[in-house]
């Protein structure tokens, strides 16, 4: 019985060491907190062509910045910006890589991401919006996209793609150019973006069960990412070594429709583990390809 209660013991100061506060979700920034721009860079090519006036009536009183042209690319983009530095000012909007090569070379797509990247360096907050993945290269700008986010911290990436996936009502026939519809959302997309900060670093959010079952652990519970658009991945790690891994992609409507998810969201799965004491935590993949979430953490001990 001492063992037993020792072990308990032992697990929950383990346990205290490796959760701190911080493993939970950060605190954000209330919706709203920051004012926009006076004036905003926006580099584009045609796919925000005929949404000009949508966005002046999202962005009152933004004195607008336009540079671009139908089928520009990243590349072309960097001697645009350099030619015309007295547009820039302390935010930008970038939305290019539609006209990324057909026979992609991602080693050049990343440098001329950083070389853009370079031009804007002094710029306090660049926004890049993810393209719409209507061809299977897309998905490859998206993810260079979202790996560059380590390379510039001023950089941050507003997830489009997640919001047009699926949504034909929002696009030409194309999969891509905005229809007028389209240029409504994305304008009301790009002002949240601009004024809640909340936005910017949007975190995995989820809550979990462990619970004995007969011979193993019932492992049950949501996971969601709001930047992902499809179920996210959840890993159950057992004393600092993953064990196993699952989709969060079964039926939880309640929950899926409180998240604003489209799919499902609940995982249930089972795990065996040795006699002894033990430190269950549950980690959720972090879209951006930063480390994975946190959760939470359990001590269970096995008799």
């Amino acid at each position: 019985m001492f063992g037993g209660r020792l072990a308990w013991v032992i697990a929950f100061v383990v346990l205290a060491l490796l959760t701190p506060g911080s493993a939970v979700i950060p605190a954000v920034a209330a919706p709203g907190d920051e004012p926009l721009p006076e004036s905003l860079l926006v580099i584009h090519d045609s796919v925000l062509r005929d949404s000009r006036p949508q966005i002046a009536d999202a962005l009152p009183g933004v004195d607008l910045r336009y540079i671009g042209w139908p089928g520009l690319r990243v590349e072309a983009a960097v001697g645009l910006v350099k030619d015309n530095r007295e547009l820039i000012g302390d935010k930008a909007i970038i939305e290019l890589g539609y006209n990324y090569v057909k026979r992609p070379d991602r080693d050049l797509f990343r440098a001329d991401i950083d070389a853009l990247m370079d031009e804007l360096s002094g710029v306090e907050h660049v926004i890049w919006m993810s393209v719409t993945e209507f061809e299977p290269r897309m998905e490859i700008v998206n993810k260079e996209l979202r790996l560059a986010t380590h390379r510039w911290p001023n950089l941050q990436i507003a997830e489009w793609h997640p919001v047009t996936a699926g949504d034909s009502s929002l696009t030409h026939d194309d999969g891509y150019h905005l229809n007028r519809n389209g240029a409504v959302v994305f304008a009301t997309f790009l002002h949240d973006h601009l004024t809640d900060p909340s936005l910017w670093n949007t975190l995995p959010v989820g809550r979990f069960r462990i619970a004995r079952a007969r011979k193993d652990f019932k492992v049950t519970g949501w996971a969601f990412d709001p930047e992902l658009g499809k179920p996210a991945r959840v890993r159950i790690v057992v004393d600092g070594k993953v064990a196993k891994r699952v989709t969060a992609k079964r039926s939880r409507e309640s929950i899926s429709r409180r998240v604003g998810a489209a799919h499902g969201v609940g995982i249930e799965t089972r795990l065996k583990l040795t006699r002894g004491g033990h430190i269950v935590c549950i980690d959720v993949s972090n879209f951006d390809g930063l480390r994975p979430v946190r959760l939470q953490c359990r001590a269970v001990v096995v008799g």
